[in-house]
């Protein structure tokens, strides 16, 4: 991917900067203006917006009580990521096919419940509610929260959910693995008192991922 994608957002000035920081020790706004030959403005505009995104980090800069203190600005991780966010389509499904041929079906099951696992354990730390249900709709919440394009509704007892953005977009191969993983973990995460399925799928040309939870019918999974 070519770093003019790094996000829609930054301009062809901001992508300069970025791209004259990576590798780079931490540089000034005076640094910056001598090496661009821009104007001090120009500079102080492009890294407030870059700072804001979470695309360049400022610190304070040390300069021994000599003169008015200012700062240092280097390129962040999530910089990183962004530049280089497009070899994960071809590196992630490519691991996941070597991890069949070389160890088996049954071990790359194995390490797709392990991966859910972990990835429930995490979410469970963000949940409170008890019930199925409740840990259901805390869970949409806090994907809500967090960016994630989702509708929920209930029916005959039951939660439809759709997901209409996908993280692990770039981790899908032909097996489709990593769908496998995402239901799983949702199963983890809301427990026995309900089960969920996979009804549609956005690979299939449908317009997002759906998915049904089916709760037992008895009072503290329909509270």
């Amino acid at each position: 991917m070519s770093p003019d994608h790094i996000h829609p957002l930054v301009s062809g000035a901001g992508l300069r900067i970025i791209r004259l920081l990576v590798g780079k020790p931490p540089q000034t706004v005076t640094d910056l203006v001598k090496t661009l030959n821009v104007t001090r403005t120009a500079i102080n505009e492009q890294v407030n917006e870059l700072v804001a995104m979470g695309l360049l980090e400022q610190k304070l800069e040390h300069n021994g009580g000599r003169g008015r203190p200012g700062y240092l600005f280097s390129v962040t991780d999530l910089a990183m990521r962004k530049l280089f966010e497009g070899i994960q389509d071809i590196v992630v499904p490519s691991a996941w096919r070597a991890i069949r041929k070389r160890l088996g079906e049954q071990t790359l099951h194995q390490i797709g419940n392990d991966i859910a696992g972990d990835i429930a354990d995490f979410y469970s730390r963000k949940l409170n509610a008890s019930t199925p249900k409740k840990r259901v709709h805390e869970f949409v919440s806090f994907l809500v929260h967090n960016g994630r394009l989702i509708e929920c509704k209930e029916s005959k007892g039951n939660i439809e959910m759709k997901k209409f953005n996908c993280p692990f977009i770039s981790m899908v191969e032909d097996t489709r693995t990593v769908c496998y993983i995402d239901r799983l973990c949702m199963q983890m995460l809301i427990g026995d008192g309900a089960t969920v399925e996979q009804t549609e799928n956005r690979l299939d040309g449908h317009l997002c991922c759906k998915f049904l939870f089916k709760f037992a019918p008895n009072k503290n999974n329909n509270s």
